[in-house]
């Protein structure tokens, strides 16, 4: 989730590629960041401090997650059965895993992550099965691109317009981003208009209700990526208090 304020303030059109951060723990070491598998739980509070996103690390102290690779097969199955919800799919996994603490590496957290972004309890079922041989061909595809287009850190942003490439690894700044789309095209930047989901322009006090409208839940980082100052105000909205932050919804209607 520490990219996704990047995602609320500034619409693109998104292809997420699955390099699959952790395997497994044997050998694990990430020399860009200083750790190793026992300090994993104080850098995500360290991560939370610096990016404002609620990042749960009771989990690698009640449940740590043994590899990401289930949650990797997952995410492609639902790329194969349900492509418009892929997004959503990755950003509910976002949620479980770092803000609620939930080991999506569990096929019950997979299926009812699915269940929950309104998909049906039969591709709920299918995103969970076990891992065959597809899944690890599937991975092995999506890591070879990774490769190819240069990415060698997670996360890894790469732009791409009329045969010019920009790579930003790392957690970067809102103004990172302009600067990079901006070498893209002299045009872009933070103007009248984002581009919403389905590439529909709106104005930028319609953006924080596509936020909600689109991803159910979004923290309050977002919530003032999206433009909306004060989401306290907002008597539309619940909230629900986290360790580490907020996440906000629409209210339901009675």
């Amino acid at each position: 989730m520490r990219f996704d304020p990047l995602g609320r303030c500034t619409r693109l059109d998104v292809r997420n590629v699955y390099g699959v951060l952790v395997p497994s723990w044997d050998g694990f070491a990430d020399p860009g960041a200083g750790i190793g598998p026992a300090d994993v739980g104080a850098h995500w509070q360290e991560m939370a401090q610096h990016t404002g996103q609620p990042m749960n690390s009771s989990l690698w102290e009640n449940d740590p997650v043994s590899s990401t690779i289930p949650a990797t097969a997952a995410l492609l199955r639902v790329r194969d059965l349900a492509p418009e919800a892929e997004h959503t799919y990755l950003r509910r996994l976002r949620e479980l895993v770092m803000a609620k603490g939930r080991n999506i590496a569990r096929p019950e957290h997979l299926a009812a992550a699915a269940l929950n972004i309104g998909l049906s309890e039969e591709t709920a079922q299918q995103v969970a099965l076990p891992l065959d041989a597809t899944d690890l061909e599937r991975i092995n595809q999506e890591r070879r691109l990774m490769h190819e287009l240069g990415a060698t850190a997670f996360p890894t942003l790469v732009f791409e317009s009329a045969g010019q490439q920009i790579r930003l690894t790392g957690v970067r700044r809102y103004q990172a981003l302009v600067a990079a789309l901006q070498t893209l095209d002299e045009d872009a930047g933070p103007g009248t208009t984002l581009k919403a989901p389905g590439n529909t322009p709106v104005h930028l006090d319609q953006a924080f209700a596509q936020v909600l409208d689109t991803y159910p839940r979004a923290t309050t980082r977002e919530v003032a990526a999206a433009g909306q100052d004060d989401p306290s105000t907002e008597t539309a909205l619940d909230r629900t208090a986290d360790r580490t932050g907020l996440l906000w919804a629409w209210r339901p209607t009675p």
